[in-house]
């Protein structure tokens, strides 16, 4: 399905490529709808200590103020990376603890949102641990 917007102000013409992912049928013994909205990002994760010491007595780095969208609600998985070797650090909450060996890491969490019409992608912004011991 497309659609085409005309913006007669400055004559440009837009084309917008709409794919549906739902369809009607039955689920469960129920005729409708069936599909949903994949997740999409409505506002984007903060970071809640962004002056993190590599000591696990501090308090951890936390994933704030970040709004989902999607039908049905998407669940949300979370994996801190290590820039400089890109690869998981192995912590997987929206909560990270420094551990006194991460010192000089530069981190980031990579958040994934899934439902049964799509999987979104997004990552916090990079963060750099630093020796407070």
């Amino acid at each position: 399905m497309g659609i085409q917007i005309l913006n007669k102000d400055v004559s440009i013409i837009s084309s917008v490529m709409v794919t549906p992912k739902a369809s009607i049928g039955s689920v469960g013994g129920k005729t409708g709808w069936v599909g949903g909205v994949a997740p999409f990002l409505i506002t984007p994760p903060g970071l809640s200590n962004y002056t993190p010491c590599a000591n696990p007595y501090n308090p951890p780095v936390t994933i704030i103020n970040m709004v989902w969208g999607g039908t049905p609600a998407p669940t949300i998985t979370y994996d801190w990376i290590d820039s400089n070797e890109a690869s998981s650090i192995g912590q997987y909450t929206n909560a990270l603890v420094l551990q006194y060996d991460m010192f000089d890491m530069t981190i980031y969490c990579l958040i994934t949102a899934t439902n049964s019409a799509g999987v979104t992608q997004t990552q916090t912004a990079e963060l750099t641990s630093f020796d407070c011991s």
